[in-house]
């Protein structure tokens, strides 16, 4: 078993993964109390299910925990430099994509009402 040290590619990756571990971790605190109050205004029926589980609490922390593996597993020295490279990338990808089904969940009922209104 080869261990090895982190590199700045790495480094860089563990960075950016735990922004997005920051954003999931922030987004019910701070961005979805923003939208909920303009969703009240649409009514409890006109949401679609995905912003429903955006909109939740356990949704984007579930998201951060999962994503916050790759960080945390990458920082091990014990673990081998090609599995904590793998897991890594895959928190990372994991990641952006979490950040963007989140995004997706809040803007899904503003692309619904503009798709909705007529000419």
């Amino acid at each position: 078993m080869r261990h090895g040290h982190l590199t700045a590619v790495d480094g860089i990756a563990v960075f950016v993964t735990a922004l997005l571990t920051a954003f999931l971790l922030a987004f019910p605190l701070w961005v979805a109390p923003a939208f909920e109050a303009m969703f009240r205004d649409f009514g409890a029926a006109s949401v679609p299910a995905l912003t429903r589980l955006v909109l939740s609490r356990w949704l984007p922390l579930g998201l951060a925990a999962t994503t916050a593996v790759g960080p945390v597993l990458a920082c091990i020295p014990a673990i081998p430099i090609a599995y904590r490279r793998g897991v890594l990338v895959a928190a990372l990808v994991f990641g952006c994509a979490a950040v963007g089904v989140c995004l997706v969940g809040l803007y899904a009922p503003i692309f619904a009402l503009a798709g909705a209104i007529k000419e």
